[in-house]
């Protein structure tokens, strides 16, 4: 099973991966899903939390095996991040103008068609 720290997922949320991620989408909407999975799970591993889509593949078996365990494993680790990064900025006193929310939102849908098909 996939395993993940909270440290070493908010450590790993780099500009050098924040733009590979920018590439897998592309190659996502390009329909060269393969090299999207590949790329999104290396970024998964590394502990990327937008490399939610890596955690789709493997739930639907997008090129590669269905695995939906472990793909509830990388959107509950995304999940926890986005909760700790908001909890942390509401204990600080910020107001949140990023995409943070609806991220979260997304990443709880997700969680939640994984255990409603599951």
């Amino acid at each position: 099973m996939y395993e993940l720290s909270l440290a070493s997922a908010a450590s790993n949320n780099n500009a050098q991966n924040a733009a590979a991620f920018q590439k897998a989408m592309q190659l996502h909407q390009c329909g060269k899903i393969e090299s999207a999975t590949s790329l999104s799970k290396d970024l998964a591993e590394k502990g990327h939390i937008q490399s939610q889509i890596y955690a789709l593949s493997l739930r639907h078996g997008w090129d590669c095996k269905s695995d939906p365990k472990t793909a509830m494993s990388y959107l509950y680790v995304a999940t926890r991040v986005a909760i700790e990064f908001e909890l942390r900025a509401r204990d600080q006193g910020l107001c949140f103008r990023s995409q943070a929310p609806n991220e979260l939102k997304l990443r709880l849908f997700e969680i939640t068609n994984s255990l409603r098909h599951s």
